[in-house]
């Protein structure tokens, strides 16, 4: 699940957009965060940061559930500043949802959580959700 190369630890998960991937997510981000000995309380910000980036995907991405079950990467990596943690979907992309269940706080949430956020277009459409947290 990790890899290492020049210094830097790496984790590469790809996952179904189900809800159970929410948790999976999660806890892979967290474990990866103390590992790479990120101070309290950082894996909990990692925690909260990734559920909700997770969450956007399963409730926005696909909002079209037909045919087979669509994926996301979960990218993680650490350096000497810290980690940055990439959630990235082929879904609809960015793009503002009257219907949405949520609340609209997802995107907030995430970037009080993290210490620098950003969003952009994935490679193959889709969003990039990229949370960095520094070390204490």
């Amino acid at each position: 699940m990790y890899a290492t190369s020049l210094g830097h630890e790496r984790l590469s998960l790809r996952l179904p957009v189900r809800p159970s991937s929410v948790g999976i997510g999660r806890r892979a981000a967290a474990q990866f965060a103390e590992e790479v000995t990120l101070a309290d309380p950082t894996p909990w910000r990692v925690r909260v940061a990734v559920s909700e980036a997770i969450s956007n995907v399963v409730l926005h991405a696909h909002p079209d559930r037909s045919g087979s079950v669509p994926h996301f990467l979960l990218l993680a990596e650490s350096d000497p500043v810290g980690c940055a943690i990439s959630i990235i979907d082929e879904g609809v992309g960015l793009r503002s949802h009257e219907d949405s269940p949520g609340m609209g706080f997802g995107l907030a949430l995430i970037a009080r959580s993290c210490d620098e956020l950003n969003l952009d277009t994935g490679p193959q459409g889709g969003t990039c959700v990229r949370m960095t947290f520094h070390r204490s």
